[in-house]
């Protein structure tokens, strides 16, 4: 609502990943930008979880979130995270679950 009352005009870039945060700048009557990654990739942080109840953090190399191969893994965790109770994004279901169980 600041940025709006103030005279100059404003346009406000964001990655088209970016929708929630996007959709609040346009409720408020700003010009939003969405832009397209050139490459889809993710950070280099690999979280894994242990057979055992542990957990652990490593770098590993980058991964394209594309192909059906991904959508497997991405359905197959969502699932096992649900079946735990652990509902919403398998992002946030898994920081949860990590917190819950004092993994990290």
């Amino acid at each position: 609502m600041k940025l709006k009352a103030t005279k100059p005009s404003y346009l406000v870039m964001l990655s088209e990943s970016c929708g929630g945060v996007a959709a609040k700048f346009q409720e408020k009557g700003l010009e939003v930008l969405k832009l397209k990654h050139v490459e889809d990739r993710r950070a280099r942080v690999q979280a894994i979880f242990h057979e055992d109840g542990a957990g652990s953090v490593q770098l590993s190399d980058p991964f394209t979130l594309d192909g059906p191969s991904y959508e497997k893994k991405f359905q197959q965790v969502k699932s096992f995270l649900e079946d735990l109770g652990y509902s919403g994004h398998p992002r946030q279901a898994c920081i949860k679950f990590w917190f819950v169980n004092g993994l990290g």
